[in-house]
């Protein structure tokens, strides 16, 4: 994996102010040069017709994105903050461990529950900047950090109430704990944390249903996430926190015929707002809204 970010000027006349620019300490210091070799293992254990059990290792990598290494500053599209990237941030390896338990119905019906475990070497990690009176972020890579928890996911006729439906859906539980180095984040006020952007729950449900004729289809879709830090306090500033976001949806599709579908979707039936807060104080509202969508689609 090779990748190569250099911070440029338009005011670069000389052929001085290209060395600076250019130099090979700066072209060093914001390139990403590696040869990597992933393990990976996976045994399965066939107990009948019906159920198995698998147990997994597999090592992965997450690499930086290339906004978090340029030295500039952008709206991150998820979060709406100012963010600003860092020079030199590393790549963060990963071992991955998993026990999986698989159950699969005569009638389609499955049920699956889980158990991971993820070793994460210098993770990387969002932190507020000290200053900024326009709430802006950064990032840094702590030292070591760890996810582990449990999950389960499920599919369920339900012709016992009408024929063509059905549910299905999944739940994870789990924590996680990552640990900077508070040199490298401007006084951290919380070395020790959970790592950025995990939720200790994280629910998915859906009401399906499909017509016995093939011609509509319909889902009502239900997630939800738990508090997740969204970037880490310094100077003495607590975690910013993105409180929980209920959404409720609701999809209908049409087929008129074999090329051809219309579909019709209503997003954040429970007009739900984005918050995040910090010290229990609200920080930052968005206000989110409903949409509606009418899309037709022809297949040639």
């Amino acid at each position: 994996f090779k990748q190569t970010s250099i911070g440029t000027s338009s005011l670069i006349f000389t052929a001085d102010d290209l060395n600076i620019y250019y130099s090979p300490e700066k072209i060093a210091a914001g390139s990403i040069n590696e040869d990597d070799f992933f393990s990976a293992l996976s045994l399965t254990y066939l107990g009948g017709e019906n159920y198995q059990v698998r147990l997994g290792y597999g090592e992965t990598v997450v690499r930086p994105d290339l906004r978090e290494v340029v030295p500039v500053s952008y709206f991150d599209p998820l979060t709406d903050i100012r963010t600003f990237g860092r020079v030199g941030l590393q790549s963060s390896p990963i071992k991955n461990y998993d026990l999986r338990y698989e159950y699969y119905g005569n009638t389609g019906d499955s049920f699956s529950v889980a158990a991971f475990y993820k070793d994460i070497d210098k993770p990387i990690e969002t932190v507020l900047r000290i200053g900024d009176e326009d709430y802006s972020a950064s990032f840094v890579n702590g030292k070591t950090a760890q996810v582990y928890g449990i999950e389960t996911e499920w599919l369920k006729d339900l012709t016992f109430l009408t024929e063509g439906l059905f549910t299905s859906g999944n739940i994870t539980l789990s924590d996680s704990e990552a640990d900077i180095d508070p040199a490298l984040a401007s006084n951290l006020t919380n070395p020790t944390k959970r790592m950025t952007g995990h939720s200790k729950y994280v629910v998915n449900l859906q009401l399906n249903y499909d017509s016995v004729d093939g011609q509509h289809s319909s889902s009502l879709v239900y997630n939800v996430f738990g508090e997740r830090i969204l970037a880490a306090g310094i100077a003495g500033r607590d975690d910013a926190y993105e409180q929980p976001f209920h959404s409720l949806d609701l999809i209908y599709t049409w087929y008129p015929d074999f090329n051809s579908n219309v579909k019709f979707k209503v997003t954040n039936l429970l007009d739900e707002e984005q918050q995040v807060t910090q010290s229990d104080i609200v920080v930052r509202s968005k206000e989110v809204g409903m949409t509606f969508d009418v899309s037709y689609s022809y297949t040639f």
